[in-house]
């Protein structure tokens, strides 16, 4: 899975120094923030939000007056506590690299739109309980699908730099336990909030 992202990566990365001729804008964004999860679950027992950071590449190519495709790199964290006794607590810490291929609808230059898939590959997973130390491991759960939906907010600065503020929500669709228990699923939920700075060319 890491593979094929950099392969894409990399390809993209070709793509969009070559681009040329109308409606070949691209641009290149720099993203960095936080993430804040709200997990859903089945038969697993309480969960609560957890806070983790986010931070990567974008590349924006339009290829309409008003629509772009957005391709993000990004390496976030979907961290969660479960809560299974009133005495104990369990910190679960997630790390993805994921990737988000999202269609831009922008009504002004300093508002856009945006939804697409993504996919993720699980970087490193690990358990923090109550007064431990987290231990690293890639056992417990995996791989990520899911859709993002969000907007962009953005502050004119120099005329090739546009300094904005990404808010998304990703919306999982796989069951992230490795497990073959059919009775307990969990299904990521997180809002990403993200500094971005983006470099606009011709």
């Amino acid at each position: 899975m890491r593979s094929l992202i950099v392969i894409v990566f990399l390809l993209l990365s070709h793509v969009a120094l070559s681009e040329q001729g109308p409606g070949g804008n691209f641009g290149v964004s720099f993203l960095g923030g936080f993430t804040s999860s709200n997990h859903r679950e089945v038969a697993i027992g309480k969960i609560e939000s957890k806070t983790g950071l986010v931070f990567g590449l974008g590349f924006n190519f339009r290829v309409l007056p008003e629509v772009a495709i957005e391709v993000d790199l990004l390496n976030i964290q979907k961290n969660f506590e479960l809560v299974p006794t009133a005495s104990s607590r369990e910190s679960y810490l997630l790390t993805y690299l994921e990737m988000p291929v999202l269609v831009k609808y922008m009504p002004s230059k300093y508002f856009h739109l945006k939804g697409g898939p993504y996919l993720t590959g699980l970087l490193i997973d690990s358990v923090r309980e109550s007064g431990g130390v987290a231990n690293p491991n890639k056992t417990e759960f995996k791989n990520d699908f899911g859709v993002t939906l969000g907007t962009w907010i953005g502050f004119p600065t120099k005329k090739s730099l546009v300094v904005g503020i990404d808010l998304r929500y990703d919306l999982g669709f796989a069951d992230i336990q490795a497990d073959s228990a059919p009775e307990t699923v969990l299904y990521t939920r997180a809002f990403v909030g993200m500094l971005n700075f983006s470099f606009n060319f011709r």
